[in-house]
């Protein structure tokens, strides 16, 4: 992994861009994140949305200061977390009038592992954090994925953690389709039965034996029209449970936006290294 924060993702919110951030811990997070949003702001973005990822522990050391900095410089935050927030991080949340993305893959935690990472929670432990989050008053709503073909395709698969959601009073999800990486490869075929993991593999084209040393850029992408139609045959699922898919139009959840923040202003030299603490 990269040292520091960078960005994973940048996609056009309903104003704006949107901009995931991701990482480990820093020694000045605040500064680092300024950092960043600085270098991409400098070619005129505006960019006043920004996820930060939350996918193991350690994390939260920096998101913490992170959530903040964000909303005193006017930007909305949005915590994607695959871990259940610790009281701290939720009550920052909710001062700062975050959004929590919760990100669930699978009703059963290994799969849910094997796609997300190891540190990350069983779903129902995230689902249950849900409820404590909307006591609180902060806007909870689902990222969908890594969506898989061979496991997400498959009604037993999805169904269960669909009404597992709907049950948790949850009612906004975002559907991402997922990348084949070699981790995610080995970690599967620990995961499902020998069936699910040659369709899997069929998939994305590897073959038999073949656990991705040699992939050039280190992950493989389903083509275009099986990813389009991997994304509509869960979206015909997900609408039977009576979920919403990016309510607001965008993958932003705006409509969950908590508000209560000044307003926004670009980061120049200045701003850069003036109040980076606060």
């Amino acid at each position: 992994m990269r040292s520091g924060l960078h960005t994973l993702y940048r996609s056009r919110a309903c104003a704006g861009e949107h901009v995931v951030v991701g990482g480990e811990v820093v020694p000045e997070p605040a500064l680092a994140l300024a950092g960043l949003l600085g270098e991409l702001e400098s070619d005129g973005s505006t960019i006043p949305v920004v996820s930060l990822r939350v996918a193991r522990r350690s994390d939260v050391d920096w998101v913490l200061p992170a959530l903040r900095w964000l909303h005193t410089h006017g930007r909305r935050p949005i915590l994607r977390t695959a871990i259940s927030p610790p009281k701290a991080l939720a009550e920052v949340a909710w001062e700062c009038g975050a959004t929590v993305l919760l990100e669930l893959a699978h009703h059963r935690p290994a799969i849910q592992r094997a796609l997300l990472g190891p540190d990350t929670d069983p779903s129902a432990a995230l689902l249950l954090e849900a409820q404590h989050l909307a006591k609180l008053g902060v806007g909870v709503a689902v990222h969908l994925g890594p969506l898989i073909p061979g496991l997400h395709d498959r009604r037993g698969h999805l169904e269960p953690l669909l009404r597992h959601i709907r049950a948790a009073s949850i009612r906004d999800v975002h559907l991402a389709v997922g990348r084949l990486t070699p981790a995610r490869l080995r970690a599967l075929d620990g995961a499902v039965d020998e069936a699910t993991a040659l369709a899997i593999r069929r998939s994305f084209g590897v073959r038999a034996g073949d656990q991705g040393e040699s992939w050039r850029g280190g992950a493989r992408q389903l083509p275009r029209l099986a990813a389009a139609a991997l994304r509509e045959g869960v979206r015909v699922l997900v609408r039977e449970q009576g979920l919403q898919i990016d309510a607001c139009g965008c993958a932003a959840q705006c409509h969950l936006d908590g508000g209560g923040r000044p307003d926004y202003t670009p980061i120049d030299g200045g701003e850069l290294f003036a109040g980076v603490a606060s």
